[in-house]
């Protein structure tokens, strides 16, 4: 599948669109909620995700969930992101070493590890 036939399944227009210099599509932004789109493209056709998912710790930029709600929003991304991946394409999320100081856990990357291999991430 190519990125013009997962393209064609999302309704929302892309923020950016790159092409190579013969015009063929090779990159595309959209910018809207992650789970929006992922509900919109077909299962299995992404070879590699690179996410940078919400820690949860009250920044400017986040809607501050209970941690109940932010396993229920883990859990609601993890099923996406496992249907839209390949059996062998890769997942690398972006996560602090150490949450500490800010919500006196000491790494959000387990909370989110173990809830990918819940989904048969391996």
């Amino acid at each position: 599948m190519t990125l013009p036939d997962i393209m064609s399944h999302i309704k929302e227009a892309p923020y950016y669109v790159d092409t190579d210099s013969t015009g063929e599509v090779i990159g595309v932004i959209y910018c809207a909620d992650c789970i929006d789109i992922m509900r919109q493209m077909p299962e299995k056709c992404v070879d590699l995700v690179i996410t940078s998912p919400p820690y949860n710790v009250g920044k400017e930029y986040e809607i501050e969930l209970s941690n109940e709600n932010y396993s229920e929003f883990l859990s609601i991304n993890s099923n996406y992101l496992f249907q839209i991946t390949k059996e062998d394409s890769r997942l690398c999320f972006n996560v602090p070493i150490s949450m500490q100081k800010l919500i006196g856990r000491k790494s959000i990357g387990i909370e989110i590890s173990q809830e990918y291999c819940k989904m048969g991430v391996k």
